[in-house]
Parts: structure tokens; C-alpha cells; sequence
């Protein structure tokens, strides 16, 4: 009996201890998994910061699209306009100052296309 006490407290110890190795393996686990989780929570962060820098970038590449967009109309509106004011040219008498402002204008501000306009208005008249 003496015999089956001993090898029963052995194997009581033997669990205890492996138990006790178990427990260690299992915190060991929750470590590594606590960590994965702060690396993916870093990861979802940058992830998110460049998403919002790729945003940034998506709007600013619009609104230099629109930007271009609103150049080229206007490049086409002169050239439009200069055919125009050539067609007139030819097809009216006017005076040598009017001739200098249709033919010399360079219409690159508001102002200078505002003197075309007016030159126009009074070859009309």
C-alpha cells in the first residue's frame, strides 16, 4: 500500500508540475498573442494614415485636374475668340488703332480681353 501511495504522490507531483508547465505555456501564448495584437493595431494606424495621406493626394490631383481643365477651355475660348476677331477683320473696315488692339492683343489677363471686346462693340457700332 505503502508502494501505491508513493507512486500515486509521484504521479500527483508529476501533474502538478505538468500543469504548472501548461500554465507557463499558456502565458507564454497570451504574451505572444497581446503582442500580435499591439502589431496589428500599429499596422491598422499606418494603414490608416495612409489612407488618409493617399485621400489628401486624390483631392489635391483633382483639383489640379479641374485646374487644367478650366486652363485648356480657356486656351480653346482665345483661340476661338482670336478666329473669330480674324473672321471680322476681314470682312469690315476699321480704323488703324482698332486694326493695332485686334491684331497685337495678347489676351492673357481679363483687362486685355475686355479691350478686345470693347474693340469689337465699336467696330459693330
Amino acid at each position: 500500500m505503502q508502494k501505491l501511495m508513493n507512486e500515486l504522490s509521484g504521479l500527483t507531483k508529476a501533474n502538478i508540475h505538468s500543469i504548472m508547465a501548461v500554465e507557463t505555456d499558456v502565458i507564454r501564448l497570451f504574451n505572444i498573442m497581446d503582442h500580435a495584437l499591439h502589431e496589428l493595431c500599429r499596422l491598422e494606424d499606418t494603414m490608416v494614415s495612409y489612407e488618409d495621406q493617399l485621400n489628401e493626394d486624390r483631392l489635391r490631383v483633382e483639383d489640379a485636374l479641374q485646374c487644367y481643365k478650366k486652363q485648356q477651355i480657356r486656351k480653346d475660348n482665345t483661340v476661338r475668340l482670336r478666329g473669330l476677331a480674324q473672321q471680322l477683320l476681314q470682312q469690315i473696315t476699321y480704323s488703324e488703332t482698332t486694326h493695332d488692339i485686334l491684331q497685337n492683343l495678347p489676351l492673357k489677363s481679363a483687362n486685355q480681353i475686355s479691350r478686345l471686346t470693347e474693340a469689337v462693340y465699336q467696330i459693330q457700332e
